[in-house]
């Protein structure tokens, strides 16, 4: 069975019958895939790293109304925050998204306080302020 034509007709389904299904956590995916991407010894640093970036996309409000694999693929670029040169087709093979989706994510992250911070800075700072990001910034 094609994955995406299941998904297509599980939406039309849910949507048929009016139903209210909970949120999923984005973050729940990021160490599925992390796996998948091989990365070694690395896994479980770059999975940690992408939940932090997780979190960040969450305070931003750059998670509210996007499914959540989509997010996860773009978090995963955290594999390059510690050396690991996973390309976005890599990460669009792993996660099964578009690659303009990934990048759109990570142009959004840019344009927030999170995304100016050094990798050190990144790391260790938490910061409070939010940016309310709507889409129409896009």
């Amino acid at each position: 069975v094609n994955e995406f034509e299941l998904g297509h007709t599980y939406l039309q389904l849910v949507q048929t019958l009016n139903l209210r299904l909970p949120l999923v956590d984005p973050s729940h995916y990021i160490s599925r895939f992390a796996a998948l991407l091989e990365l070694g010894d690395e896994t479980h640093q770059v999975a940690m790293d992408a939940v932090r970036l997780m979190q960040r996309f969450d305070r931003d409000w750059m998670t509210k109304g996007r499914r959540p694999t989509r997010i996860c693929g773009a978090c995963l670029l955290a594999a390059r925050m510690n050396n690991s040169r996973r390309s976005v087709a890599e990460i669009v093979q792993v996660v099964k998204i578009a690659d303009t989706t990934v990048k759109k994510r990570m142009d959004e992250f840019r344009r927030t306080p999170s995304g100016v911070l050094t990798l050190a800075d990144f790391r260790t700072v938490w910061l409070k302020d939010e940016k309310n990001f709507t889409g129409d910034d896009v």
